[in-house]
């Protein structure tokens, strides 16, 4: 079997967002560019208050909600950050030997595929 490389490969760029040029569209096209991004804009901004700031409606999954207090909450969302941080890291740990494995196999084909034109 080939030896093992340690070799990274840079990920190739995701092609750019075309570019608008606001002078070649009609009044009516910009203004519907105007609206989405206005309703973009307020879809991530709402300003709002708490009426009550020590109880919260804490999602714990499948629709389901719990009201938990403030430091209850805290902590639920404090364990769930842990434990999705421990998942990615194996999850990375385990591409990470995949791509071992494939530049292993790449490595085999390409060194069996010479010895078989040399034949």
């Amino acid at each position: 079997m080939a030896t093992t490389s340690t070799s990274t490969s840079t990920p190739t760029p995701s092609p750019s967002p075309p570019v608008l040029k606001l002078e070649d569209l009609s009044l009516q096209q910009l203004v519907s560019i105007r609206e989405r991004f206005e309703g973009d804009v307020n879809q991530l901004a709402q300003l709002g208050s708490l009426s009550d700031a020590d109880s919260f409606l804490v999602d714990v999954g499948t629709g389901y909600f719990v009201s938990k207090s403030a430091s209850q909450a805290s902590k639920f969302y404090d364990s769930k950050i842990d434990y999705i941080q421990q998942n990615a890291s194996k999850l990375l740990k385990s591409i990470d030997e995949k791509k071992l494995q494939l530049q292993d196999l790449n490595d085999y084909i390409l060194e069996k595929s010479s010895t078989q034109e040399k034949s």
